[in-house]
């Protein structure tokens, strides 16, 4: 976490995600909250930088960036990356250019500290857990709730959750929570959703689903397994 410069040569072509983790969510600079400055020198084949950020440069991918850098608004970033902010755990608000389209997942997912984002209309595409904690533990403070069902923005994120007891010696890889379904196994989205995130219904029980009338986009494996509905 004393690390406040990385210099990236131009004979690094791949960089892996966890690289410097030995395991767990990130990317190669995940933790480091000291850094202050990423820069990949130019001429590099595959990566560039700007504004703190490392950016892929074919896909126009956002690797990586630091708490104290910002995307750029010229088109070379139309995606988030998967957990692009790992490396931001002390970053309140973030808000997004109107050339991102994608949302890679766990983009967001780990930032305790954060409590504004905004999802802009050119957004298409929202990956798993891009807001929330793999695991359920921790639902962020700008994901509204409504009829048992989270939402960011103008996107569903999937069903209200509820915690469970873990009460075994070695639970470390058991679910801590649930989702809620309505007693009746029908839900209904709200109507100006605009998106629904990928796997954000997957393995539910539920049997029926009303979509409205304002959805645009559903993503990957939305309603996967879902094997009660009628």
């Amino acid at each position: 976490k004393a690390l406040t410069e990385l210099f990236i040569p131009k004979s690094v072509t791949h960089i892996g995600l966890e690289a410097w983790l030995g395991g767990g969510n990130g990317n190669f600079i995940a933790g480091c909250t000291s850094l202050r400055k990423l820069e990949v020198e130019d001429g590099n084949p595959v990566y560039h930088s700007k504004n703190n950020c490392i950016i892929e440069t074919k896909t126009a991918t956002l690797f990586a960036i630091l708490e104290n850098g910002s995307i750029p608004n010229d088109g070379s970033v139309t995606k988030i990356g998967e957990n692009a902010f790992c490396a931001c755990e002390n970053i309140t608000e973030i808000s997004l250019p109107e050339c991102i389209t994608e949302i890679g997942s766990e983009a967001f997912s780990n930032l305790e500290n954060l409590k504004k984002i905004n999802i802009p209309e050119s957004v298409t595409d929202i990956g798993i857990n891009a807001f929330c904690n793999s695991r359920g533990e921790r639902v962020p403070d700008f994901v509204e709730e409504e009829n048992g069902i989270y939402y960011i923005g103008n996107w569903a994120l999937g069903l209200v959750r509820k915690k469970l007891e873990r009460t075994g010696s070695d639970d470390s890889f058991s679910p801590v929570s649930e989702d809620v379904l309505p007693a009746s196994g029908a839900i209904t989205i709200r109507e100006g959703t605009v998106g629904i995130c990928a796997h954000a219904f997957s393995d539910s029980k539920m049997q029926t689903v009303t979509l409205p009338n304002s959805l645009k986009y559903i993503c990957a494996n939305a309603f996967a397994s879902c094997e009660n509905l009628r």
